[in-house]
């Protein structure tokens, strides 16, 4: 896990950030938000925040992310991303 770069706070509060103006534009122009309905307050900007440092995810079944039980917080938030040379599992709620 050394060489992976895990999202810093401000990163994921920036995903945070665009997911809610998604969000906004999506129901100030037709009322109801298909983002909304589909995104998890925690995980999606984690996942979002690390695309955009490189590490889509792995475990993907169309829109749907395969989560994975947490030794270290017991919540169901392991996701697996495509490293550089390998895929590595991280919990987007503790980040370990």
């Amino acid at each position: 896990m050394n060489e992976v770069e895990l999202p810093s706070d401000k990163q994921i509060r920036r995903s945070q950030n665009r997911l809610r103006a998604t969000i906004a534009s999506e129901k100030y122009t037709g009322g109801k938000s298909k983002t909304e309905a589909m995104t998890h307050p925690v995980l999606t900007p984690f996942t979002m925040a690390m695309k955009s440092l490189g590490y889509p995810v792995a475990s993907q079944r169309k829109s749907l992310l395969l989560l994975e039980h947490c030794e270290g917080c017991s919540k169901e938030g392991v996701l697996t991303f495509k490293g550089k040379s390998r895929d590595f599992k991280v919990c987007g709620f503790c980040k370990k």
